[in-house]
C-alpha cells in the first residue's frame, strides 16, 4: 500500500504542479482524482492538500490571492469527504484503538515531540536502520531523551522562523515535513510500534527538498563570494 499511495501521491502532486496553479484545469482535476485512488491504498495521502497549499508559497511561484489558493484545494476538499464518508461506513469514526495501555496526554504529547525528532534525524541521516522503533509510553520512562528531542525541535523550528525572511524555503518545507507526518502521529491507532522507517515515504521527498535548496543556496553564495573576488 505505500508503494501505491506513494505513487499516486506523487503523481498527483506532479500535476497539480504542471496545472500551473489550475490553470490548466484538466491536469488540476486529474491531481484531484489521482489522490483518491491514493487514499484508497493508505491514509497518508490525505496530507497531499495541505502540502499542495504550502508550494502555493514557494519562492518563484506565482503569487496569486488567498482567495485563490483556497479556491485551490476544493476538489482536493471534496475527494477527501468522500473517502472520509466511505472509510467511516468501512471501519467506523476512528481507526480501532490498538494500543490499550493507560497514558496520559502529556505522555502522548512527548511522544509526538520525540517521534519527530527522530523522523528528522532519519530522513536526513537514514542510519541506523530498523523496521520498528518501539519507545516506551510513559513520560517518566524516556525523559532524558524526550527532552533532548524537545530542544532539537524547538531549536530547529525558532531557526526556521527566525530565517524566515532570508531562507523562506526553510520554514515551508520544516512546516510541510511535519505536517506530512500528521497522521503517524495517532500513536494509539497505529499498535505498539510507534515508529516506523516506512512512514518516511512520503516526508523523505521534502527533505530531499530542503536539501536542494540548500545546496542551491551554498551554489549562490559561492557564485556571489567568486564574483566579489
Amino acid at each position: 500500500p505505500e508503494l501505491i499511495c506513494g505513487f499516486f501521491y506523487f503523481t498527483a502532486l506532479w500535476a497539480f504542479l504542471k496545472s500551473n496553479n489550475g490553470d490548466q484545469r484538466k491536469l488540476w482535476l486529474t491531481s484531484a482524482l489521482l489522490m483518491l485512488v491514493g487514499l484508497f491504498a493508505k491514509e497518508m495521502a490525505i496530507t497531499l492538500p495541505v502540502i499542495i497549499f504550502l508550494l502555493t508559497y514557494r519562492p518563484g511561484a506565482p503569487n496569486i490571492p488567498l482567495a485563490r489558493r483556497i479556491t485551490l484545494m476544493l476538489p482536493y476538499a471534496a475527494v477527501t469527504a468522500l473517502y472520509m464518508a466511505m472509510r467511516i461506513n468501512a471501519l467506523g469514526f476512528v481507526a480501532t484503538n490498538q494500543n490499550q495501555r493507560q497514558a496520559s496526554y502529556l505522555d502522548w504529547i512527548s511522544l509526538g515531540f520525540r517521534a519527530f525528532a527522530e523522523y528528522i534525524w532519519l530522513a536526513l541521516v537514514p542510519y541506523p536502520l530498523m523496521a520498528y522503533r518501539l519507545i516506551a509510553i510513559h513520560l517518566a520512562d524516556r525523559l532524558v531523551p524526550t527532552l533532548a528531542a524537545a530542544a532539537v525541535v524547538l531549536a530547529l523550528s525558532s531557526l526556521a522562523w527566525i530565517y524566515r525572511r532570508r531562507f523562506p524555503e526553510a520554514a515551508l518545507y520544516y512546516a510541510a515535513f511535519f505536517l506530512s507526518l500528521i497522521p503517524v502521529f495517532y500513536f494509539k491507532g497505529i499498535s505498539n510500534a510507534f515508529m516506523s522507517e516506512r512512514y518516511l515515504y512520503i516526508p523523505s521527498l521534502i527533505a530531499i527538498l530542503f536539501v536542494l535548496a540548500l545546496l542551491r543556496r551554498a551554489d549562490q553564495g559561492y557564485q556571489l563570494a567568486h564574483a566579489v573576488m
